[in-house]
């Protein structure tokens, strides 16, 4: 490797947004190093979603081969029952860039990655990304790199599960995200200059945590648009630009450096969305168990009955209360579904993609597709865009539905 390579990833790092804070000036240092660059708009995975995407960078395989479609995997207990298991580096089946690189002697340094925990042992050191279970694990190779960065960076928390979920506030929420980028730009310029290296690999997330919740204060086509939202999000913008300057600052102090911006997936409005097992249950192809605790029945019966089949997405809090309110038909049912009179569940990931899981009566399912495809969305227009055979296994097959966006 002749010349050092430093990739830094933004998630959700979608032209629409950059190029409207590039035209109000918000990130100056990115938009002139865009301007001096070759730039393009690439093509997501399927499903376009962090995990899935991130583990095709890494393996330079699509998601329909590496398996990686979310950030849970479905695997068989020992009753040959489904249950979700939090998908991490070791769910990873292929060889990764990193690990062709150490194997050639190129050093190595890997910061918040997604799915990098726990870490790999590279030639080089590693500060694992999300999902992390806890702060008290060991998230960096070699081990002790962990002390020594907490008593260097000063509010260095890794990012572990459930932190800094919205709050409702927005100016709080930005605040938030301000400091959590801060402290990862300040460990990548420690780590910078701590060590030579080949390949230098930095990603940020807060974009994508910013974007969930926020889209209206980001998007001037939404109806909850409003400037003073815009300027409020944007100084979480303008401090990610300081940060990516300085980072690329010191790139450029070391020399002989290619620099690589990347992003896993773009962004849009949410228009409406679909509860897929919500409409199995409804139409009698998903049924519950009946010896199981009555209350938690009653609570899974009563959310399939009364949550809509498809909602329209207003705004951030219509958003996030769809998702609180509708748990029990985006997850999946392990502990209450009946399998020998079920024809099959949906496995979803909140993107356009999505997974039916036949569980025996495989005859039906073509007349359970026809359905599916003259299901309408709030414009009338039809919702499923294809279906297509992706696994066969021994008692049951797993079938691809593209849902138009």
């Amino acid at each position: 490797m002749k010349n050092k390579v430093l990739i830094i990833g933004i998630d959700g790092g979608t032209w629409d947004v950059l190029n409207l804070l590039f035209d109000n000036g918000v990130m100056p240092a990115l938009s002139d190093l865009v301007k001096s660059s070759t730039v393009g708009v690439l093509k997501s995975t399927e499903p376009p979603i962090t995990p899935a995407a991130w583990t095709s960078f890494y393996t330079g395989l699509p998601a329909d081969v590496h398996g990686i479609r979310g950030f849970r995997i479905l695997q068989k207990n020992s009753k040959g029952h489904f249950e979700y298991k939090l998908v991490n580096n070791e769910n990873i089946g292929y060889k990764s860039i990193w690990s062709f690189l150490s194997d050639r002697g190129k050093k190595i340094c890997l910061i918040n990655l997604p799915l990098s925990y726990p870490p790999p042992a590279v030639n080089g050191i590693v500060v694992s990304g999300f999902p992390i279970p806890s702060q008290q694990v060991c998230y960096t190779y070699p081990k002790g790199l962990k002390k020594e960065i907490l008593k260097k960076i000063q509010g260095f928390e890794i990012l572990t599960i459930g932190r800094h979920s919205w709050s409702g506030n927005i100016e709080r929420f930005v605040d938030k995200m301000v400091i959590s980028s801060r402290t990862t730009a300040l460990l990548g310029k420690y780590l910078l200059q701590k060590d030579s290296w080949d390949l230098f690999m930095l990603y940020f997330q807060e974009t994508d945590l910013i974007q969930h919740p926020l889209w209206f204060c980001l998007d001037p086509t939404h109806e909850s648009f409003t400037k003073e939202r815009f300027n409020i999000v944007s100084k979480f913008y303008n401090a990610l630009d300081e940060q990516i300057n300085m980072l690329l600052q010191e790139a450029r102090n070391i020399g002989n450096t290619r620099i690589i911006f990347l992003s896993d997936h773009g962004f849009q409005k949410c228009r409406y969305c679909i509860n897929l097992n919500t409409w199995l249950y409804r139409n009698g192809y998903l049924q519950l168990r009946k010896n199981v605790q009555a209350e938690l029945l009653r609570i899974f019966r009563k959310g399939l009955n009364r949550i809509p089949l498809i909602k329209r997405i207003k705004n951030a809090r219509t958003l996030r209360s769809h998702f609180k309110d509708a748990f029990v038909s985006n997850v999946f049912f392990e502990k209450v579904l009946n399998y020998k009179k079920s024809l099959g569940f949906f496995e979803t990931n909140g993107t356009n993609i999505a997974y039916f899981h036949t569980l025996g009566n495989i005859e039906a399912n073509s007349l359970v597709f026809q359905k599916l495809r003259d299901l309408k969305g709030l414009d009338n227009k039809p919702a499923v865009k294809n279906i297509s055979l992706l696994e066969q296994h021994n008692n049951y097959y797993i079938y691809k539905m593209e849902l138009y966006p």
